[in-house]
């Protein structure tokens, strides 16, 4: 909506060659994300996919072509913060001595306030 309203020529068109770019960057993110946890470690990960998704809303807002859109979805090559999480969890678990299904468990508690307020986010 936001595209359609900032770049009158935005269309359906657009909008799909968009959202090829982004499922091609999320194939190749799966290619990327061990190597930048093993380069970045888990922390920085995690930092490293918050400035990119911080990077790719500005970009998205203040570009000043329409065409500069089609570029946002090659922010999220550096998606490995949930990896980055999930990884933290599962060493955690390990640690207490925790099975898959209490982890599971913990993590459907840890997202139900949000789920609230948030549902399809």
């Amino acid at each position: 909506v936001y595209q359609r309203q900032r770049f009158p020529s935005w269309g359906a068109a657009q909008e799909a060659r968009q959202m090829v770019v982004a499922q091609v960057c999320g194939f190749l993110s799966t290619f990327f994300t061990q190597r930048v946890l093993r380069r970045l470690g888990e922390q920085s990960a995690a930092t490293a996919q918050a400035r990119c998704d911080a990077a790719a809303q500005l970009a998205s807002a203040f570009a000043p072509r329409m065409e500069l859109l089609y570029l946002t979805p090659l922010f999220y090559l550096m998606q490995s913060g949930p990896a980055a999480i999930g990884q933290c969890l599962q060493r955690e678990a390990l640690a207490l001595g925790l099975g898959q299904g209490e982890l599971a468990a913990a993590e459907a508690n840890r997202n139900f306030l949000p789920s609230l307020m948030m549902p399809y986010v």
